[in-house]
């Protein structure tokens, strides 16, 4: 350790008289700096936010002496100890060992480990409340490590006689510890605390919902008080969305008149006619464009339905009309990907294509209007898009909303379009994307075919790789997907580099490319161009495949360990193959064990529709799984469950849009609150930092 060096003071909110929900956390009792730097890693520096953090459970821990005692479970007993004995073994190791009788006349072996300071509280007399899990033996009672208080102790319970509050604290603080700051700082809720609309108190003030969620009289109790809470932080939320679409819709843009020749040429070079949805949403798109307001648009798609031909459309209107356009995709291989596909579908109509991958850039003079394609390099400080007109996002949720706001700001009020391959339940479509319009291409071209999905045993594994080598010795091309890179991945997890070795041999003499994001971007491109080419028949890859790269020779996909993805994420990998519309394979290697994993495999292998696909994710594994490539900008809620609250989500934009059709401005004093945290989130939103937790 270096001498005379300075140490750091903790960081710690100052007091605010006015405001004692403001209060930095160590300021309760228990929670010294060093625990207030362990909360803060958990999003926990204010008192208010201690009081916003929901328990995950709850433990009945209220005295049931009729009932018999039962190995296993937990519950509380009222003892008095009849004798105490401390052992010691070794350095700091020991066991207080005592016996004490119940108040139900039970015997009950009462032990604590590596705890000798409480041989000086528990001793033969003491009169003890203990909670813990009971064990029985030879038919001997005995709990180990029980929490446990002095029947004498003053003051109201926080531990015991009541249900009980078990908070997610992963380990940063003991639980008591935690429940008591929580306790002290209930007893310093002010008596009141403005709504965010006067209605919301009507189900119960905010001082009585988060006493209650706390320190519930009963189970159904601390429900409904947390959904009082949700529905008022869903309110806030959704209030911020409609104020956020309301403020777009007021900036002037720059209506683009219907181009009929311009869609006939576009439609013309794509070779086949578009399906009716693919129509549908383009009359949308026209329509929107035409508007003297800015477009603000979700083109929601599964895989193969035809988005990028729908986007072609509405920029080749755009730049037809003189204005310039950004479509940005969130790798260097779907930049390019765009890149040669808008060249095709655009071709002989006189719009210059930009491509801007880094400082890799194709572009024409400087000053043309045009189509740029691109990464994030399209929305550095040093790119400048002339009359930008129409921003296309492709893969949308890869990218954070501060993101999308500079590329936005780039332009005079430009449209916008957002593209994504991933389904979104409705109810996390109400959440995430409350500011935009959404369309839906529900209908594939002809011709396509989904691959045929099966799932596989770990027992049948060598088959399924001599059929993908049968395949490749037909001349078609193999995906193998690996959950992990390197070989020095979890214990009986199959990496792809500790299996290159073995499936180079398997594919002898036929070429095998790898990619992975740990490579050297211009190595892994090149792996994934040679592949891309034909150059290569097999790819050993990581989930980069899930997006931006289009093989139509490729026909079978393997994916190792596929429990370890979810629903949703494996059927955009599947849509890698069969893109010629010729029959292709998806193959699930599923290593896990439990019935849940297997079923939830099987449930993709019976089922092609993304959106179905989505729900059944969304209920098995939760909005996590869907959130997970999420970047910054999107919300996550304290009370809130998007799994089982779509109710209060319709019912929280229900009354948005009533509230701000009454009090568009929000300047009435009933809304005074509602217009504070919501003009918070919306300005949060534009930059990208939106996440209230």
């Amino acid at each position: 350790m270096k001498t005379g060096a300075k140490r750091r003071k903790p960081y710690r909110l100052p007091p605010d008289a006015g405001d004692p929900l403001a209060r930095a956390v160590d300021d309760l009792p228990g929670i010294g700096a060093v625990r207030a730097r362990r909360l803060r890693s958990l999003g926990t520096v204010t008192v208010r936010d201690m009081l916003l953090t929901r328990p995950r459970r709850y433990e009945d821990r209220r005295e049931r002496r009729a009932d018999p005692w039962v190995a296993g479970e937990s519950r509380p007993a009222r003892v008095v100890i009849q004798s105490a004995k401390l052992k010691r073994w070794g350095w700091r190791r020991c066991v207080l060992e005592t016996e004490a009788t119940a108040v139900g006349g039970e015997c009950i072996r009462l032990r604590w480990f590596h705890m000798p300071y409480l041989a000086q509280r528990i001793a033969p007399g003491a009169r003890l409340w203990v909670f813990g899990k009971l064990k029985s033996a030879d038919g001997a009672w005995s709990m180990d490590n029980p929490e446990f208080e002095a029947e004498d102790d003053d003051g109201e319970p926080i531990h015991r006689d009541r249900i009980v509050p078990v908070y997610p604290l992963a380990g940063q603080v003991p639980q008591r510890v935690y429940r008591s700051a929580v306790g002290t700082a209930l007893s310093t809720l002010p008596a009141h605390v403005a709504p965010a609309d006067p209605c919301i108190d009507s189900l119960g003030t905010w001082p009585w919902a988060i006493r209650a969620l706390h320190f519930p009289q009963t189970l159904s109790e601390a429900e409904y008080a947390r959904r009082r809470l949700a529905l008022e932080e869903f309110l806030e939320w959704q209030t911020a969305m409609t104020l956020r679409r309301a403020e777009a819709n007021r900036a002037p843009s720059f209506p683009v008149p219907p181009q009929p020749e311009t869609i006939s040429r576009v439609l013309a070079n794509a070779g086949f006619p578009p399906t009716g949805a693919q129509r549908r949403v383009m009359s949308e798109i026209a329509e929107d464009l035409g508007r003297n307001v800015p477009m603000n648009r979700l083109l929601q798609g599964d895989v193969g339905s035809g988005k990028t031909l729908v986007a072609a459309v509405a920029m080749a209107q755009v730049a037809a009309a003189g204005r310039s356009c950004a479509l940005m995709a969130p790798t260097a291989p779907l930049a390019r990907q765009h890149f040669h596909t808008l060249g095709q579908l655009l071709a002989r109509l006189d719009l210059p294509l930009r491509l801007l991958i880094g400082d890799e850039c194709q572009a024409p003079a400087e000053g043309r209007t045009g189509i740029w394609v691109g990464t994030h390099a399209l929305f550095q400080e040093r790119t400048q898009i002339p009359r930008l007109g129409l921003i296309v996002i492709d893969e949308q949720h890869r990218f954070g909303v501060g993101q999308r706001a500079r590329l936005r700001a780039k332009g005079d009020a430009p449209h916008l379009l957002v593209m994504s391959a991933t389904p979104i339940p409705r109810t996390l479509g109400l959440t995430l994307y409350g500011d935009l319009d959404v369309s839906v291409l529900d209908e594939s071209p002809p011709g396509r075919r989904p691959p045929q999905t099966t799932v596989c045993s770990p027992s049948r594994t060598p088959e399924a790789w001599a059929f993908a080598k049968t395949k490749a010795d037909e001349d078609k091309q193999v995906f193998a997907i690996f959950p992990a890179i390197g070989r020095g991945a979890a214990r009986g997890l199959k990496s792809l580099e500790s299996e290159a070795e073995a499936i180079r041999a398997r594919f002898h003499p036929h070429r095998v490319a790898i990619a992975h994001g740990q490579m050297p971007p211009e190595e892994r491109d090149a792996a994934m161009a040679d592949f891309a080419s034909g150059d290569a028949r097999v790819l050993l890859a990581t989930t980069l495949v899930e997006v931006g790269i289009d093989v139509p020779g490729a026909a079978v996909m393997i994916v190792e360990h596929a429990e370890r993805f979810g629903l949703a994420q494996l059927h955009q990998i599947r849509g890698r193959v069969g893109r010629r519309g010729e029959p292709s394979w998806c193959i699930l290697i599923c290593r896990g064990s439990s019935n849940a994993t297997k079923r939830r495999l099987e449930a993709l292998a019976r089922h092609d529709d993304g959106f179905k696909i989505a729900e059944i994710d969304f209920q098995a594994r939760g909005a996590g799984e869907l959130l997970g490539t999420i970047q910054s900008g999107h919300v996550s809620f304290r009370m809130g469950n998007l799994m089982t609250d779509a109710a209060l989500i319709l019912a929280a934009r229900d009354m948005a849009r009533e509230i701000l059709a009454a009090d568009p401005s929000l300047s009435s004093p009933n809304h005074a609150a509602l217009a504070g945290a919501a003009r918070t989130l919306a300005q949060r939103f534009e930059t990208g930092a939106a996440d209230p937790a």
